[in-house]
This record gives C-alpha cells, sequence and structure tokens, in this order.
C-alpha cells in the first residue's frame, strides 16, 4: 500500500479481505477465519461503515454470513467501503500471496468432503487400496457402494453417470468378484426411479427413494395418486433380475426426487410436494436445496410444469429457446415474481393464479436464483400433517397407528429388501435441539438415543407404547412370509 501513496487498512480490514473469497463462495468458515469475520464487523460498527450492501445470511451455514452474490468483486466491496479501488487492485496483483495459489476440488456433498480424483494416478491407487482394505476386512456378505455414480468427475463437465465412471465401476466389480465372490455389491444411486431402473438393467440390488416422498405426500393430499404412479413405475421398468431396497426414510432426510432431477419420475405433483413441503417446515424440518444453472432448466422438467398449469409446451416459445434436452430463457428475469408474471401473458392465464401456483414458483426458483430443492430434513413421523381433514389434532395413538400403516404400505410393495432407518423403529420426532447446536439441517432425523431413553419411552410415551408393538408386528409378519422372498415366485401383494 505505501509502495502505492496509499495509507494502511486496519488490520481487521486487511483479514477480512484476505478471506474474502472464502465468504464470497459460501465456504465453511474455520473457527479463524469465524473470529476475522467477527472482527470485521466490530470494525464496521466503530467505522459506522455501512456494510448492509455486501453481508446476507448464508445459504448453506447456519449463523454464517457471506457476500451477496458471486458477481461481487473486490472493487465493489471497496466501493461500498469508500476506499480507493486501488486497494482491490493491490490485492488481485498479490493474489497468490494473499489467498494462495488456485486449485480445485470436488465438494459433491458438503464443503468439509473433499472426493478423490479417480482421473490421476494416485487417486486410482487410493481408491483401489481403500477396496482391498475393506475386502481383507472379513467375510463380508454385502458391500454399499454409497453414491458411486459420482465416482468420475470432470471441470466444466457433468459430475453424475459419467461413462469413464462407469467403465471404472465394472474394473471395481471385477475386482470385487475376483477378490470376494460371494459377496454381493449394493449400488446406492440417489436418482428418479426411473433412472435406477435403466441403470441397473443388468440386474442386481440399488436402492429405491421415490417411495420416500410419494407416501407422506400421498398421505397428505388424501390421494393414492402418488402411490398408484410409483407402484405402476415400480411393475412396469423394474428389471426381473434387479432386487429393491425399500424404506420410508433415511439418514439423510427425504430425497427430492420426480421433480425435476434432469429426468423426471412424476410420482409427486408440484401442488402435492408444495403440500409436503408445508407440512414438513411446520413441524420443524428444513428444506436443502442444490444449485442449478440459472436461467436453463431440463425440457422434462419443462413439460411437468406446462402440463400441470394445463398449457402447452410451445405457449411460452417467446420466453425459451429449446437447446437439445434444455430450455433456455431468452431474457435474464430479475425476479420470480417477474418471470412468473410473464409467464402468465404468454399463457393466457390469471396473473393471480399463476402467482400461487407450486409448478410456476418452482420453476421460477430454478431459473432465476439457480435454486432446486434437494432434500426436505425431517423424521418419518413428522412428514406427516399433524392434522386430520377435519382440522383436528391426532391423537398420539392415531399418529402411530398412521405411521405403521405408512410403513405398511412401504414394506408391502412386493418382493423387495424392506430396509428400516433404525430411528423408524421408534418412530422418533424431529431432533431440533441437535440442529440448534450443530446448524446442519439432517441432524434433525440424526437423534442418537441411549438405552435408558428408549426405555423411558417405552414406558411412558403414548405414541411409542403404539408404535413401537405395531411396527415390531409389521417386521415379523413380513419377515416370517416366504412369499416375499425375492425370486420365491410370481406373488404380487396389493398394497393399494
Amino acid at each position: 500500500f505505501e509502495e502505492e501513496g496509499l495509507p494502511p487498512l486496519d488490520p481487521r480490514l486487511i483479514d477480512f479481505l484476505s478471506i474474502f473469497f472464502k465468504v464470497r463462495n459460501d465456504q465453511g468458515l474455520t473457527a479463524l477465519d469465524k473470529r476475522t469475520f467477527d472482527d470485521f464487523q466490530r470494525y464496521a460498527a466503530e467505522t459506522t461503515a455501512d456494510i448492509s450492501a455486501i453481508l446476507i445470511p448464508s445459504d448453506l451455514h447456519d449463523r454464517q454470513m457471506k457476500a451477496v452474490s458471486t458477481d461481487l468483486e473486490l472493487t465493489d466491496v471497496c466501493t461500498l467501503l469508500e476506499l480507493p479501488d486501488l486497494y482491490a487492485a493491490i490485492f488481485a496483483d498479490n493474489e497468490d500471496a494473499v489467498y494462495g495459489e488456485k486449485f480445485f476440488i470436488y465438494t459433491t456433498f458438503s464443503e468439509s468432503q473433499a472426493d478423490i480424483n479417480p482421473v490421476s494416478p494416485a487417486g486410482f491407487r487410493l481408491i483401489i487400496d481403500d477396496l482391498f482394505h475393506l475386502l481383507s476386512a472379513g467375510d463380508l456378505a454385502m458391500m454399499r457402494m454409497d453414491a458411486i455414480k459420482y465416482l468420475w468427475k470432470e471441470i466444466g463437465k457433468k459430475n453424475f453417470d459419467m461413462e469413464e465412471g462407469n467403465r471404472l465401476i465394472e474394473v471395481i466389480r471385477i475386482l470385487l468378484e475376483l477378490a470376494l465372490p460371494e459377496m454381493i455389491p449394493l449400488d446406492e444411486i440417489n436418482s428418479p426411479d426411473a433412472v435406477v431402473y435403466d441403470m441397473a438393467k443388468d440386474g442386481g440390488f440399488a436402492y429405491l427413494f421415490g417411495q420416500v416422498n410419494s407416501v407422506p405426500a400421498a398421505f397428505n393430499s388424501g390421494t393414492l395418486g402418488p402411490i398408484e404412479r410409483f407402484y405402476s413405475m415400480m411393475k412396469q421398468r423394474c428389471p426381473e433380475n434387479l432386487v429393491l431396497f425399500v424404506m420410508l426414510s433415511t439418514h439423510d432426510g427425504r430425497s427430492v426426487q420426480g421433480l425435476g432431477v434432469d429426468r423426471t419420475d412424476g410420482h409427486v405433483t408440484f401442488g402435492q410436494f408444495d403440500d409436503l413441503q408445508q407440512v414438513i417446515s411446520a413441524r420443524g424440518g428444513r428444506v436443502k436445496y442444490r444449485s442449478v444453472s440459472k436461467g436453463t432448466i431440463p425440457f422434462d422438467t419443462f413439460s411437468k410444469v406446462c402440463g400441470e398449469i394445463d398449457i402447452t409446451e410451445n405457449a411460452l416459445d417467446v420466453l425459451f429457446t429449446r437447446n437439445g434436452g434444455s430450455m433456455t430463457l431468452n431474457s435474464k428475469f430479475e425476479s420470480e415474481d417477474s418471470l412468473i408474471k410473464s409467464a402468465a401473458e404468454a399463457a393466457g392465464i390469471r396473473t393471480s393464479e399463476a402467482m400461487k401456483h407450486p409448478a410456476l414458483r418452482f420453476m421460477a426458483r430454478w431459473l432465476v436464483e439457480g435454486k432446486a430443492p434437494y432434500e426436505l430434513c425431517c423424521t418419518s413421523r413428522d412428514a406427516f400433517d399433524e392434522k386430520k381433514s377435519d382440522g383436528l389434532a391426532l391423537s398420539p395413538v392415531e399418529e402411530a397407528r398412521r405411521l405403521a400403516l405408512a410403513q405398511v404400505y412401504v414394506l408391502t410393495f412386493g418382493q423387495t429388501v424392506p430396509a428400516i432407518y433404525f430411528n423408524d423403529l421408534l418412530g422418533l420426532e424431529n431432533d431440533i435441539e441437535s440442529l440448534e447446536a450443530g446448524g446442519k439441517p439432517r441432524d434433525l432425523n440424526r437423534h442418537k438415543s441411549s438405552v435408558q431413553e428408549i426405555e423411558e419411552r417405552l414406558r411412558s410415551d403414548e405414541f411409542t407404547r403404539e408404535y413401537v408393538p405395531l411396527i415390531n408386528r409389521i417386521l415379523s409378519t413380513r419377515a416370517g412370509d416366504p412369499a416375499f422372498y425375492p425370486g420365491s415366485s410370481s406373488f404380487e401383494f396389493q398394497a393399494l
């Protein structure tokens, strides 16, 4: 700064500008970063600098702030802080010294979990070494191949279901067969059901996620539609030699499928999903979003939106251009409302009705904000409405019987492997305390019960006393009937 004839900056401001890109990118901050951030806020208070235009709440981290948008540059910050732009230029000229050399890390699932790069020899060896370490651990009956389709990714390309990754999966399967032929690999592919069926056309074992939302959506909306659509697709599309793991809940929450995750399966309408989301939010649950490309939406999702608002796909031609499997906006919109108004005008529907339509709201948030729901974080119990259709609250006994019935729907779909999440054995409610302590929405469904706590629930909690014997009876009845065993016969149980 002195070389350019500039006065020195307050150290608290220098430290903040030195982590500016971490804050702007909404990365997880270290303890030191957070102290730096707090010091910057104190600096602003002392100097009466207006930082309201710089910072907004984080999308990803509770009690953390971030820059207004990824469009905000250091020069903009200097302007807002009434500093000469030359300060920003000096930071830019010394970027590597201040911020460190740039390199890229894939963090597909969280900012604290870095992915191994199988493209590099070291990364490939690390994966294979890990694999053989697991195989040498003992007699394994089954190995869960968690998120296996994210194995291969390249900058500038998609990070899921890459052909190179599929070839590497084949290599891994050959190694598994050579090293431990009696072990069964279980694919965990969090994709729409139609995609799982297509990927698993050669058979094997795979998780299915469509029922995780379709069952509570059916109960909450008072219609069998979501379950019927899920069941119909399973009967039509599931390969004969594919054995499915089905469950009402996972430890991650209620994965959002069938709403336009590149390929829709259509079990749940946008309206039913919106109702489900409102029920979950009312009971303390949280919605997690994933980033999507602003201004562009997959054609099948666009088509589903048009179907639900009852217009033809070409009714919005004035707003979009089709590029292969995607629809791209012809111009930029500043807000969701402005896009919805333009869509209503193009389609010839009332603006007041369009504003309330969940399908249009979903599409507008995708296109304008670059956000799509990825996961609804809550327990199975708190995915269901607390009230009956007449508005009266359910009694604990009624609530227990309803959740048990929902489990019956899932666990008797046919010759599948019934997978039940441990906390669903107790029918736990959202763990609000853990969410507030750790700030992670998934903690709502990850309560760790002590034996004493479980025993106390069985003694004194009306819901638990009713629910636990019911779920035990359902599981033992199903397990004791060989007709449910995969491959035993052409038996079909009509849960509907």
